[in-house]
Order: structure tokens, then C-alpha cells, then sequence
């Protein structure tokens, strides 16, 4: 499949996306207390406060390589917070660090050694992100695996939330237009953001008669290079921010 088709059909699979997701039902204000309402929508960012985990090797053969990556990442949520809150994005998406390391899933080869943070919509925790390095990671390769869970999506506008899903891989992956990363990342938002739509909306056999609402629960798994937060973690503005920080705490 050449370049252009591809870029047609995920020009496609957006548009048909957003149609679909207007058509949705939306849930009424009575089926939402108000002190859920006011933290998702109506409250300002949170001022994050993180739960830094200490680096416990899971494995002492590859301790190196596990440590390389722990550290790389440990700017991660100040890094991708920085980019929200700038003036001209004035987001209200923000992370926040869990102290836990091991983000292997059922089924995994064993434990898995990875940074997680909490996701927040204004004061509303809304999700998980996990990231871990390749078992090379830091010795032959540099690449990571991130998985991003949300819910309540169907809360939230569309644009809100591919902003944030962008944002996101622009951080995890390689971000240069035509970059094979970039058009797996592409790809993989507009299929996570279908999906979540698709499951909200379909009516199972269990559900039939059920009175559950399905607020949209979102999946999203990218696997890149992250030359970019790499770029911003290293650069001269974020270690004066780091320095100013340090000095009001």
C-alpha cells in the first residue's frame, strides 16, 4: 500500500469517526453527580504531584538496560505537562507518576520493568499510561513500548481527545511527517478512537435489557523512538524550568 493511499483512508477513517461520534448518545447531567461534573469539565488542571518509584532492578542481567531506560524517563510527566499547559495549547490534560515499576499484562513473558502515571482531565483522574523500553533498550536500540487507557471518553469532545492522543505520541515515537512511526501512530489513534465509539454504541447479547451505560473506555498501544521528548527533556528551557522549581519547593 503505497503513501497517498494510505493517507486517504486514514483521512477516511477520521472523518467517519467524527460523524459517528456527534450521532452518539450522550448521557444526561442527572446521570452524572455534580462533583464528578465540576472536576471533569468545569475545574482547572490539576498542579500534579508525583509519586516518583524508586529503580529496583527485576532482573540483574539486564539491570543496566533497565536502569537507562528508568532514568530517561523520569522527566517524562514534567516534560509532556510543560507541552500542555504552554500558552498556545492550554491544555487540560495532565500526568501524574504512580510509584509502581512492573507494568507487564496478563499473559506476559514475567514481570515488566516500565514508568506509569495517572491521566487527569482538569481534577478528574481519567486513565492509566504505561511506557517501558525494549529489552535492548539503551545498549543496540532506543525504542519503547506505550499503552494508554482512558475512560469516560464519550464525556469528552472529539478534538480534545485526538489532541491529547497526538500530543502523546508525539512524545513516544518518532514524529517526522512520512516517518513509518508516524504513519503507525496515525493509524493507531483513529483505530483506538473507532473502536472506543464502536463498543460504546454496540448492543451485545448480555447487554440487551441491561441498564449499564458504556461511557467509552479508549485503548491505545504505540511502539517508537521518542526523539522528541528526548529533544525537550535535554534542552536549555526545561532544565532553567527544572532549576526554577527546584528553588520555590
Amino acid at each position: 500500500m503505497n503513501y497517498d493511499l494510505l493517507t486517504i483512508l486514514v483521512a477516511i477513517t477520521a472523518l467517519a469517526t467524527f460523524v459517528l461520534w456527534r450521532n452518539t448518545n450522550r448521557p444526561t447531567f442527572k446521570q452524572l453527580n455534580k462533583k464528578f461534573r465540576k472536576a471533569l469539565w468545569e475545574s482547572n488542571p490539576i498542579e500534579p504531584k508525583h509519586d516518583k518509584p524508586k529503580f529496583e532492578p527485576f532482573r540483574n542481567v539486564v539491570a543496566e538496560w533497565e536502569a537507562k531506560f528508568f532514568y530517561d524517563f523520569a522527566d517524562f510527566a514534567d516534560v509532556m505537562n510543560w507541552y500542555l499547559a504552554d500558552d498556545a495549547i492550554s491544555s487540560p490534560w495532565r500526568l501524574q507518576e504512580l510509584p509502581y515499576t512492573d507494568v507487564s499484562r496478563a499473559g506476559d513473558d514475567g514481570p515488566t520493568p516500565g514508568r506509569a502515571w495517572a491521566v487527569f482531565h482538569n481534577q478528574m483522574e481519567v486513565g492509566k499510561l504505561e511506557i517501558h523500553g525494549g529489552v535492548f533498550y539503551g545498549k543496540d536500540e532506543s525504542d519503547i513500548y506505550t499503552r494508554l487507557e482512558l475512560h469516560w471518553v464519550r464525556l469528552l469532545g472529539y478534538d480534545e481527545v485526538a489532541e491529547f492522543l497526538t500530543i502523546l505520541a508525539t512524545h513516544v515515537i518518532d514524529p517526522k511527517p512520512q516517518n513509518s512511526e508516524y504513519v503507525a501512530a496515525t493509524n493507531a489513534i483513529n483505530a483506538a478512537m473507532l473502536k472506543a465509539l464502536w463498543d460504546s454504541n454496540r448492543i451485545s447479547e448480555f447487554d440487551l435489557g441491561g441498564d449499564d451505560v458504556n461511557w467509552g473506555e479508549l485503548e491505545l498501544r504505540l511502539h517508537g523512538t521518542p526523539t522528541f521528548y528526548s529533544g525537550r527533556r535535554d534542552c536549555q528551557a526545561f532544565a532553567e524550568l527544572k532549576r526554577a522549581r527546584k528553588i520555590a519547593a
